[in-house]
């Protein structure tokens, strides 16, 4: 809850950091704006016809062109402070998620993680942003280096089996039951053929 907390104040003052550039950023269109606008007046006629607006146009030129650069540094200070705080960031990240790996993966090292970045790529998976999801979510990689294990070990068995020689089948064995029989069935039998076999058969 804590880390969660710190969490959430820290995106907090960057959200209103953000929104103060925002901010600026509109000042500084609409100061650009109203000092191109001044530079185009004619003072000199402006100031026949009534010189106290000339004098008043002048002195606002002058504020504006004071205060553009005070804003425009104060749009590129909060800027670096919003690069600084972001690479503070992400730095604690990868801290967090390196440790993480090296916990939780024996293996983990830079070229594990080289590997796993080009196992992501061959799935069409976007690894700029991959990279960042990890910082957050550095469990990803457990998944990956599971997939990556497991896609290795079915390519391994396919090629196996194509690997292993085909044993061609052996030929039925003839069993040999001795002489085979020409003897006719007795409905094919002529009389003849009937009484000898008759007589065979009372004498055995």
């Amino acid at each position: 809850r804590k880390a969660f907390e710190a969490e959430r104040e820290k995106f907090g003052e960057l959200r209103k950091t953000a929104d103060q550039v925002e901010a600026e950023r509109f000042q500084l269109k609409a100061l650009d704006t109203r000092v191109q606008q001044l530079r185009q007046l004619n003072f000199a006629a402006v100031s026949q016809q009534n010189p106290e607006l000339a004098q008043h146009l002048r002195d606002e030129l002058i504020q504006l062109q004071g205060i553009r650069p005070q804003l425009s540094d104060s749009i590129t200070q909060k800027q670096q402070q919003m690069q600084l705080a972001q690479q503070r960031d992400n730095a604690k990240l990868f801290s967090d998620a390196q440790s993480f790996l090296m916990r939780e993966l024996k293996d983990w090292s830079p070229a594990k993680d080289a590997e796993l970045e080009s196992y992501a790529k061959g799935l069409g998976i976007n690894t700029q942003h991959l990279s960042q999801f990890l910082l957050r979510n550095p469990s990803i990689a457990i998944a990956l280096d599971k997939a990556q294990k497991w896609d290795k070990s079915v390519k391994e068995r396919i090629s196996t089996i194509k690997a292993k020689p085909s044993i061609p089948e052996k030929p039925a064995t003839r069993v040999d039951g001795g002489k085979a029989s020409t003897q006719k069935s007795l409905s094919d039998m002529s009389p003849a053929e009937y009484r000898t076999w008759r007589a065979k058969q009372k004498t055995r």
